[in-house]
């Protein structure tokens, strides 16, 4: 089982960087959980 911990996501940019790239992320590296 694989988790990624995303931390200190801050403001709007933040919030911009994971909306444009998480699925991408997920998918290169099979995670099952996300927490943020």
């Amino acid at each position: 089982m694989k988790i990624l911990f995303v931390g200190d996501l801050v403001g709007r940019p933040g919030r911009k960087l994971l909306k444009d790239h998480l699925a991408a992320v997920q998918e290169e590296y099979r995670v099952d959980y996300t927490i943020v």
